[in-house]
């Protein structure tokens, strides 16, 4: 089992996240969810932070990641194109 960590900063992004359940997000969709979470931070920071926490994974399409919520416990993708 992977365990994911979630820091007390991208605790309300990931709530939020966890609220809409969406398959896929975009630059656009973090920035806005960022903002509305209280978060600061250069939409690519907010990337990066998640990706490397395990709660973005990479797909094909450049600026769109496959969110990957807690109740999968662990980065494991759904095979999006």
């Amino acid at each position: 089992m992977t365990v994911r960590d979630i820091t007390s900063t991208l605790a309300p992004l990931l709530e939020l996240l966890e609220l809409e359940q969406p398959r896929v997000v975009t630059t656009a969709d973090l920035r806005t969810i960022a903002t509305e979470a209280g978060i600061d931070w250069p939409v690519d920071l907010v990337v990066r932070r998640l990706r490397q926490r395990g709660w973005l994974l990479d797909l094909q399409t450049r600026g769109a990641w496959e969110f990957a919520p807690a109740a999968r416990a662990g980065p494991s993708g759904r095979a999006i194109p």
